[in-house]
């Protein structure tokens, strides 16, 4: 864990339930799909400043992320809190070593490597919220190898619209609603690459989405579709970046999954759940099986 010093950040991150940050009832999306909130209960959103970031809960009192939506422009750890009816419970986040090593890269907006995790342990002080006691939380999928072609959902709350303009990222404000839509990994993890946790999806335009900035931390699901959302859905990446395609085009954007069906992923979150097993009791997909009270079937 982060010593207290560490934890001494100048800007803070505060994340809050899809039914306080989503529209009620069902909405239209850009793509035409209809979402119903309720059906994204352990979704969590934050906005700060011009930016904004995306996570999942993964069990009672654990929130998975980017780890750059957790730290400043410097590399310095974020105070991170987690709101509920106007009550904020600060939250303890830990990046994944090896991406804490990394340099800082120059763009500050993007993220220092392809190990772009965060678990965050909450603080309720107290009861656990009733929304939350009564959830039933994402799954991970640890082992599942994204090979070409894997069809996967993509999830985000950023902008409503990105383009590439003189190989430049360009992208509107945020919508703040979420988005999803069906997409295919177009290369796979590989560890003997610099990126190597990274799985790439490529758009050139519709109907294939892209992830926007804002989109960072939230999940990337095997198992649904957009039409169908509900079924047996499992967390098989992080979003983390987006990069300009090769052919140079506006529309051909790469989106930049850190995917959680590594080594590198898997044998950290173990070794971390390990290490704060009395804090974190339940991690769905790793210490409770997808089905088990309280997660996901």
């Amino acid at each position: 864990m982060p010593n207290a010093t560490e934890m001494l950040a100048a800007e803070t991150i505060s994340f809050a339930l899809a039914d306080e940050q989503l529209p009620s009832g069902r909405f239209t999306l850009s793509n035409g799909t209809q979402v119903n909130r309720g059906d994204w209960p352990a979704l969590v959103f934050a906005t700060f400043g011009e930016d904004s970031c995306s996570g999942a809960l993964i069990g009672p009192n654990i929130l998975l992320t980017a780890a750059h939506c957790v730290e400043d422009k410097q590399g310095k750890p974020r105070d991170a809190m987690l709101e509920r009816l106007g009550k904020r419970f600060p939250m303890l986040c830990e990046r994944h070593p090896t991406y804490v090593r990394r340099e800082l890269v120059r763009d500050a907006s993007s993220p220092r490597g392809a190990e772009d995790y965060a678990l965050c342990i909450i603080d309720y002080r107290g009861d656990v919220p009733k929304a939350i006691a009564d959830m039933r939380f994402e799954v991970l999928d640890t082992s599942s190898t994204l090979a070409r072609r894997s069809p996967v959902l993509l999830t985000g709350y950023g902008c409503i619209d990105v383009r590439i303009v003189n190989r430049k990222i360009v992208s509107t404000a945020s919508a703040k609603i979420l988005r999803i839509g069906d997409a295919s990994i177009a290369r796979g993890p590989k560890r003997r690459l610099s990126d190597g946790a990274y799985a790439l999806i490529e758009s050139t335009g519709k109907p294939t989405p892209a992830l926007c900035p804002g989109d960072s931390g939230g999940p990337m699901f095997l198992g649904v579709s957009a039409l169908k959302p509900t079924g047996s859905r499992r967390i098989a990446g992080v979003n983390s970046a987006i990069a300009p395609g090769a052919s140079g085009r506006t529309d051909h954007i790469v989106s930049k999954i850190a995917a959680t069906g590594t080594a590198t992923f898997r044998e950290w979150i173990r070794e971390w759940q390990g290490r704060n097993a009395r804090q974190a009791p339940i991690v769905c997909g790793v210490t409770r099986d997808a089905g088990t009270f309280p997660c996901r079937s």
